[in-house]
């Protein structure tokens, strides 16, 4: 699925002259009609709290994925797998 069609560029320099400030636009809309959505529905707290908690949560749902692949958590779960078998 693509948005548009693929572009050559002379270099990094370029394709992240084009690509970073559309990123940002979209983000930044992203996270300003998750503010307004949630101050319109009145969720508990703010907007701008939900969105922390929500970043937050995803971050250490991130560095657990990470760790599971390497690190001490694969330790972990090849032993959980081996007693289970």
């Amino acid at each position: 699925w693509e948005l548009a069609p693929p572009r050559t560029h002379k270099s990094l320099r370029d394709a992240l002259r084009t690509s970073v400030p559309t990123a940002a636009l979209v983000g930044g809309m992203a996270i300003g009609l998750l503010s307004v959505f949630s101050d319109l529905v009145g969720a508990r707290g703010s907007g701008t709290s939900i969105l922390l908690a929500v970043t937050i949560t995803y971050q250490y749902y991130e560095t657990f994925k990470r760790e599971a692949r390497t690190g001490r958590m694969a330790d972990m779960f090849d032993q959980l797998a081996q007693k289970t078998m």
